[in-house]
């Protein structure tokens, strides 16, 4: 397994049985990758998806600027950055400015969202 990847892992079971607690915290380890369109490694490195298990996170640089779940969806953070953020944005959304929420409105509804998720 490549060491600059996470992946999901199912143990193997202990004499028969398999171990649940181990498993569930074997689940719930970030799945992380990137996202866009990038033709070096040195770009993709600043646009990093973060799959927990119930929630998605989006980040430029180190900021979140999107996230997705099950009750919202996806919810991006209008670009208030600089032009590699607001190319990072447009991968996530497909250029879909007008369904991007105002910075303000938007950190609100993920500090709900991490709320509701636990994190």
């Amino acid at each position: 397994m490549p060491c600059n990847r996470l992946e999901r892992m199912t143990p193997p079971p202990r004499d028969g049985l398999t171990d649940t607690l181990a498993m569930r915290r074997l689940n719930m380890l970030p799945k992380i990758s990137t996202y866009g369109e990038y033709s070096s490694d040195n770009y993709g490195a600043h646009s990093r998806k973060v799959e927990l298990a119930s929630v998605t996170l989006f980040y430029s640089y180190e900021t979140i600027v999107a996230y997705r779940d099950a009750q919202d969806g996806l919810i991006v953070s209008e670009n208030c950055w600089k032009t590699t953020t607001g190319k990072h944005i447009n991968w996530i959304d497909g250029g879909n400015k007008k369904a991007r929420k105002p910075r303000a409105e938007f950190e609100s509804m993920l500090a709900e969202t991490c709320k509701r998720h636990g994190i």
